[in-house]
């Protein structure tokens, strides 16, 4: 048990201490970057994977007479499903209200002592601002509002009005809450930052609780594109991203703690 000194709560043993890793290691930040870079390029470059993965949810119909020749019709069945809806729904807010359950926590911990530039309040808010930065500033409020990418829905090949734009580039089409990249896809690879403050002590219970939250991740992914809201790249992008984020955060907060005076 933590036991205070003037007033504030004592630094605790490092098996007490949320873990962090794997993600504390420089090694995994370097690997997360060069993959995140890697598959940027990669969807850049081979725009037909995002074509094939898309289209792996639409449904294609005749077109009526008032369309012109060679234009494409269909709708993406899943989004009409009641069911499907709901589920989504429930995941797309369930980072939210886990990223303020852990300020709630984080906040009573310092209002009962907690030392602010301590191990353990480094640590969670390493986690607390991955989600603020990834997925608050970074996607909502640069990628989504700047870039421009239609969403599948939205394009000619998916029966919308406007043309493919590929991962990465920048384009008029859309103006706001565009396809690139994927905010929800973000927020739920954020579990995955959050499982990650389970201290050593759980050590036992960190795989499956990986295990789960990327779950998820991925049926949070696979439900945006099944609705036709994102290509494979949005979402594989945005989850990198989130994890690239919280692992610089967390590196540099096991690695560099200021120390008590």
């Amino acid at each position: 048990m933590s036991q205070r000194t003037h007033g504030k709560v004592s630094m605790k043993p490092a098996s007490d201490l949320p873990d962090l890793s794997p993600f504390s290691d420089v090694t995994t930040a370097l690997l997360l970057t060069v993959a995140l870079l890697a598959a940027l390029l990669a969807f850049h470059f081979f725009p037909g994977v995002d074509r094939a993965a898309a289209a792996l949810f639409f449904d294609e119909t005749a077109c009526g007479s008032a369309k012109s020749a060679g234009s494409v019709c269909g709708f993406f069945p899943a989004g009409e499903m009641a069911p499907m809806r709901a589920l989504r729904q429930f995941l797309q807010h369930l980072p939210a209200a886990c990223a303020a359950g852990l300020a709630a926590a984080a906040l009573t911990r310092l209002r009962m002592g907690e030392e602010l530039w301590g191990p353990w309040a480094l640590r969670v808010g390493a986690v607390f601002w991955t989600y603020v930065l990834s997925v608050g500033l970074i996607v909502n409020g640069i990628f989504k509002e700047l870039w421009g990418r239609p969403r599948p829905v939205q394009t000619d090949i998916f029966g919308g009005p406007l043309p493919f734009v590929p991962a990465g580039e920048i384009s008029a089409y859309c103006q706001s809450n565009c396809s690139f990249i994927s905010g929800e896809a973000a927020a739920s690879a954020w579990l995955i930052c959050l499982v990650a403050l389970l201290p050593r002590q759980y050590a036992g219970l960190r795989p499956f609780a990986f295990a789960v939250a990327a779950f998820v991740a991925v049926l949070t992914s696979g439900l945006r594109m099944s609705f036709g809201g994102h290509y494979l790249s949005d979402v594989v992008l945005a989850s990198l991203a989130t994890l690239v984020v919280f692992s610089l955060l967390a590196v540099a907060a096991v690695r560099f703690p200021r120390t008590q005076s």
